[in-house]
């Protein structure tokens, strides 16, 4: 009995995210903390080019008892995404930000589905942070200090 090639179901999703889906990029922000001074100095900008679906938010995705959830999601601060995980230069964390629809999606919470070791895609919970790409950029980010200042 042949062995299921998870590669080509990596290709698949690719595929399939690019043809329903659009690009744009994460950007990660790696800082340290000085308790002396009470300052948070950024040390590292890192983007990478991303693949995603944007999903229907519904109440089902949140907490029953959670009002601030609910109310965010009715305002539309809530989103998810589904992200091909092939091309990605580092693996999206909590933390992270999403470049999407000209503003700053908070990524609160990823789900990797990754069957055999082979990352397929991942599941993305973002909130919206209110923070809009300067229009000049568009969906690329070439000069990260826009982010920096941002943060």
């Amino acid at each position: 009995m042949a062995r299921f090639d998870y590669l080509k179901a990596q290709s698949t999703a690719l595929r399939l995210i690019d043809k329903f889906g659009q690009s744009t990029s994460i950007v990660r922000i790696s800082s340290d903390y000085d308790p002396a001074t009470g300052e948070q100095s950024v040390e590292t900008l890192e983007t990478t080019p991303a693949t995603i679906v944007s999903l229907p938010a519904t109440s089902g995705f949140g907490l029953a008892g959670d009002n601030k959830f609910k109310e965010d999601l009715k305002a539309g601060k809530i989103r998810f995404f589904y992200l091909a995980a092939a091309g990605l230069t580092f693996t999206p964390l909590p933390g992270d930000i999403l470049l999407f629809e000209a503003y700053m999606w908070d990524i609160t919470g990823t789900t990797p589905l990754n069957p055999a070791g082979t990352p397929l895609l991942f599941t993305l919970g973002c909130r919206s942070s209110g923070k809009v790409i300067p229009e000049s950029l568009g969906q690329r980010i070439d000069c990260l200090e826009i982010v920096q200042d941002e943060w």
